[in-house]
């Protein structure tokens, strides 16, 4: 069906979706449901930020933040299907937020690399976040500037050439997060073989100290991940079929592999929050009832 920036109205004077960017009526109680989730899951991060003093976990914070307005913006374009402005401000905030996700997720393996022995990381700690966010830079400068080809382009050669660019840098953040997860994968193997008390000496917390539960931040760490990644996959595959295509114009893909995924990016660290999982055990090792009682108490 050929998209129009014109309306185009049924019989019974309601817009006809089929002729909009939507290519289908979207239903707008979905996309408030899922402003709520992404809202629900930034003020719990806010929260344990303030009480656990996990100011890293800022861009998790934004990044959910950015989803809400995204799906807020979605009902006013279906408010408004034919007004291109409004529907390339949700486009913009729904497809650009997951960049601040995984670079949460860069912090926090950078925290579990010092907790553990950043001995045993394959690269400096310290330049994980510099090395992956700015891959994800990179990434977001082309996706906007594809963004706004695909959105704004006048004619058909712009809007090919803003695809194929958007494209372009969701395939530059793919590329940089399979890079990510190969280091998250090499970092475990030697953290798991590694001899209890090998590196305490030069470690930056010692051994005595080190909190069991970055194991359990660690699964967490791999499970967003792989929503992230997954997600990316989708959008590639979104764009390549074309705006008209059949994904574009079916809004329940949109919502199984990119809202329900990074709600669990975003949910699953608020159960399993870096600020609980790698506090450092004080003294001695600590006995069982003495770590049953730190984590009731988390």
């Amino acid at each position: 069906m050929p998209q129009s920036t014109t309306p185009v109205y049924n019989a019974d004077g309601s817009y006809d979706y089929s002729y909009s960017l939507f290519g289908e009526k979207p239903n707008k109680q979905l996309a408030y449901v899922a402003a709520g989730v992404f809202v629900v899951t930034a003020i719990i991060h806010l929260a344990q930020a303030f009480r656990l003093k996990t100011r890293y976990m800022t861009p998790a914070i934004i990044g959910a933040l950015m989803e809400a307005l995204g799906y807020l913006a979605r009902t006013k374009a279906i408010d408004d299907p034919f007004n291109t402005n409004v529907y390339a401000v949700q486009q913009f905030f729904i497809v650009i937020s997951p960049v601040l996700v995984a670079a949460t997720q860069y912090i926090i393996l950078e925290h579990i690399m010092v907790h553990v022995d950043a001995t045993l990381a394959p690269v400096r700690p310290s330049l994980v976040a510099k090395i992956f966010v700015g891959g994800d830079v990179v990434s977001f400068i082309v996706q906007a500037a594809g963004s706004g080809l695909l959105v704004g382009g006048t004619t058909t050669e712009m809007v090919n050439m803003g695809n194929w660019i958007l494209i372009g840098g969701l395939l530059v953040q793919i590329l940089s997060f399979s890079c990510f997860l190969a280091l998250c994968v090499v970092f475990y193997r030697r953290a798991s073989r590694a001899e209890p008390g090998r590196t305490q000496a030069v470690a930056a917390v010692p051994t005595s100290q080190v909190n069991p539960r970055w194991r359990a931040l660690f699964l967490a760490l791999m499970v967003g991940s792989a929503c992230v990644m997954i997600r990316s996959v989708f959008r590639v595959i979104e764009f390549a079929k074309g705006f008209d295509g059949p994904i574009a114009t079916n809004e329940i893909y949109m919502y199984i592999f990119d809202t329900i995924l990074m709600a669990v990016a975003l949910y699953i660290l608020n159960f399993v929050h870096p600020g609980v999982a790698l506090r450092t055990v004080k003294g001695a090792v600590p006995q069982p009832v003495e770590m049953l009682e730190s984590i009731m108490t988390a």
